[in-house]
Protein backbone atom coordinates (compact mmCIF):
# COMPACT_ATOMS: atom_id res chain seq x y z
CA UNK A 1 0.00 0.00 0.00
CA UNK A 2 1.04 3.40 -0.77
CA UNK A 3 2.57 5.63 2.33
CA UNK A 4 0.84 8.97 2.66
CA UNK A 5 3.91 10.42 2.11
CA UNK A 6 4.84 9.23 -0.94
CA UNK A 7 1.19 9.99 -2.20
CA UNK A 8 2.14 13.50 -1.00
CA UNK A 9 5.22 13.62 -2.79
CA UNK A 10 3.92 12.40 -6.31
CA UNK A 11 0.71 15.01 -5.83
CA UNK A 12 3.04 17.97 -5.55
CA UNK A 13 5.26 17.05 -8.03
CA UNK A 14 8.33 16.69 -5.68
CA UNK A 15 11.37 15.09 -5.85
CA UNK A 16 11.26 12.38 -3.32
CA UNK A 17 15.15 12.42 -2.94
CA UNK A 18 15.08 16.27 -1.91
CA UNK A 19 11.38 16.59 -1.44
CA UNK A 20 11.77 19.92 -3.50
CA UNK A 21 10.08 20.93 -6.61
CA UNK A 22 10.85 19.14 -9.70
CA UNK A 23 11.09 20.31 -12.85
CA UNK A 24 11.74 18.73 -16.60
CA UNK A 25 15.10 21.05 -16.25
CA UNK A 26 16.17 18.83 -13.58
CA UNK A 27 15.76 16.13 -15.46
CA UNK A 28 18.95 13.21 -15.58
CA UNK A 29 20.25 10.81 -18.08
CA UNK A 30 18.23 7.63 -17.23
CA UNK A 31 15.25 9.46 -15.17
CA UNK A 32 11.53 7.71 -15.86
CA UNK A 33 9.45 10.83 -16.42
CA UNK A 34 6.08 10.91 -17.59
CA UNK A 35 3.55 13.03 -19.54
CA UNK A 36 0.57 13.66 -21.12
CA UNK A 37 0.03 15.31 -24.16
CA UNK A 38 -3.12 15.68 -26.44
CA UNK A 39 -4.69 13.22 -23.54
CA UNK A 40 -1.98 10.71 -24.50
CA UNK A 41 0.07 9.73 -21.82
CA UNK A 42 3.82 8.68 -22.47
CA UNK A 43 6.47 7.17 -20.14
CA UNK A 44 9.63 7.51 -21.17
CA UNK A 45 13.51 7.22 -20.42
CA UNK A 46 14.81 11.06 -19.99
CA UNK A 47 18.07 11.07 -22.18
CA UNK A 48 19.00 15.25 -22.41
CA UNK A 49 17.11 18.36 -23.44
CA UNK A 50 18.77 20.57 -26.20
CA UNK A 51 17.77 23.78 -27.95
CA UNK A 52 16.33 23.02 -31.38
CA UNK A 53 16.67 24.48 -34.49
CA UNK A 54 13.89 27.23 -33.30
CA UNK A 55 15.97 27.99 -29.81
CA UNK A 56 13.28 26.31 -27.97
CA UNK A 57 13.99 23.58 -25.55
CA UNK A 58 13.35 19.70 -26.98
CA UNK A 59 12.99 16.63 -24.95
CA UNK A 60 15.06 13.30 -26.09
CA UNK A 61 14.78 10.01 -24.72
CA UNK A 62 16.17 6.23 -24.78
CA UNK A 63 12.19 4.84 -24.70
CA UNK A 64 9.08 6.02 -24.59
CA UNK A 65 5.95 3.96 -24.03
CA UNK A 66 2.43 5.40 -25.12
CA UNK A 67 0.47 4.17 -22.75
CA UNK A 68 -2.34 2.02 -23.71
CA UNK A 69 -0.46 1.25 -26.85
CA UNK A 70 1.00 -2.59 -28.07
CA UNK A 71 4.55 -0.87 -28.67
CA UNK A 72 7.00 0.77 -27.28
CA UNK A 73 9.03 3.24 -29.16
CA UNK A 74 13.43 3.45 -29.09
CA UNK A 75 15.90 3.85 -31.83
CA UNK A 76 19.23 1.16 -32.48
CA UNK A 77 22.16 2.09 -31.76
CA UNK A 78 22.65 4.95 -29.79
CA UNK A 79 20.04 6.91 -31.49
CA UNK A 80 17.53 9.07 -29.47
CA UNK A 81 13.89 9.55 -29.61
CA UNK A 82 12.75 12.88 -30.34
CA UNK A 83 9.47 13.08 -27.98
CA UNK A 84 8.43 17.31 -27.36
CA UNK A 85 9.54 20.72 -27.46
CA UNK A 86 8.36 23.22 -24.39
CA UNK A 87 6.39 25.35 -26.94
CA UNK A 88 4.14 22.42 -27.27
CA UNK A 89 4.52 20.79 -24.09
CA UNK A 90 4.07 22.70 -21.21
CA UNK A 91 6.81 22.04 -18.30
CA UNK A 92 4.26 21.33 -15.54
CA UNK A 93 2.78 18.62 -18.09
CA UNK A 94 6.16 16.68 -17.11
CA UNK A 95 7.03 14.70 -13.81
CA UNK A 96 8.78 11.77 -12.02
CA UNK A 97 6.90 8.64 -12.90
CA UNK A 98 5.43 6.93 -9.99
CA UNK A 99 6.20 3.39 -9.08
CA UNK A 100 3.16 2.25 -10.79
CA UNK A 101 4.10 3.67 -14.10
CA UNK A 102 8.03 2.87 -13.66
CA UNK A 103 6.63 -0.93 -13.59
CA UNK A 104 4.28 -0.52 -16.40
CA UNK A 105 7.45 0.83 -18.58
CA UNK A 106 9.58 -2.07 -17.27
CA UNK A 107 6.96 -4.83 -17.46
CA UNK A 108 6.66 -3.53 -21.29
CA UNK A 109 9.95 -3.75 -21.87
CA UNK A 110 10.37 -6.64 -20.43
CA UNK A 111 7.32 -8.00 -22.81
CA UNK A 112 8.81 -7.03 -25.98
CA UNK A 113 12.33 -8.90 -24.75
CA UNK A 114 14.45 -5.99 -23.35
CA UNK A 115 15.76 -4.80 -20.02
CA UNK A 116 17.25 -1.13 -19.15
CA UNK A 117 20.98 -0.64 -18.08
CA UNK A 118 21.51 2.36 -16.17
CA UNK A 119 24.65 2.12 -15.73
CA UNK A 120 25.09 1.99 -19.52
CA UNK A 121 22.06 4.08 -20.47
CA UNK A 122 20.65 1.20 -23.14
CA UNK A 123 18.31 -1.08 -24.04
CA UNK A 124 19.29 -4.93 -23.87
CA UNK A 125 18.01 -8.05 -25.21
CA UNK A 126 17.35 -10.34 -23.15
Amino acid sequence: MKSIDNFILEKLKLNPQTKLKWSIRNAQDGDVITFEDNNNKHIFIFANMEKNWRGVDHIYGHVDYPVGKSYINFCSGSGLLSLASLDKVAEDQFYLSTEAEKRLLFDKLKNGGYTWDNEKKELKKI
